[in-house]
């Protein structure tokens, strides 16, 4: 009887877990960085240091009003724009398998909630902040808020997708 008990009490704390889970604005979170190569070797020349373009995307929960307000890179505040996206959201590979038929690489899934993509300008913001205490090892952090509530969301590592040939 005791064995029965103690099961039904692991099911009731298990079930009531997910009842009791906090539910946050955003959905889901999407970070990458793809390296700007250079088309041409000189070697007169110093390297320069690598440019990215940077990927990063935030889906809001279905009714929910998500506003960006501040975004850091590797510590720094930086410039951006925030513009909501149709999805799915295709990237077109750099290298392609077949002559004149581009392929593509689907960052975000098709959905239903509005998808917002953060752009970086990769400068750093006129009347900068400090990246809050507890969030210092993420390489990427967006302040955002939703319901009057500020919220944060971040990356400690970067997902690097395939790089693009610039001349």
């Amino acid at each position: 009887m005791k064995k029965y008990n103690f099961i039904l009490l692991l099911v009731l704390l298990g079930g009531s877990a997910f009842i009791m889970q906090k539910k946050f604005p955003a959905k889901s979170f999407y970070a990458a960085r793809q390296e700007l190569k250079q088309g041409k070797n000189d070697l007169n020349k110093p390297k320069s240091s690598p440019g990215y373009n940077y990927f990063v995307f935030v889906e809001a929960w279905p009714g929910e009003e998500i506003s960006i307000k501040k975004v850091w890179l590797n510590g720094t505040e930086v410039v951006f724009t925030a513009e909501t996206v149709t999805t799915p959201f295709l990237m077109e590979k750099s290298l392609q398998l077949l002559v004149n038929k581009p392929s593509y690489d689907t960052l975000i899934a098709a959905t239903d909630n509005v998808v917002q993509q953060i752009q970086i300008k990769n400068t750093i913001a006129e009347s900068s902040s400090t990246i809050p205490s507890r969030f210092r090892n993420f390489e990427l952090l967006v302040q955002y808020m939703a319901s009057g509530k500020e919220y944060y969301l971040g990356s400690k590592k970067i997902k690097n997708i395939s790089p693009l040939s610039r001349k």
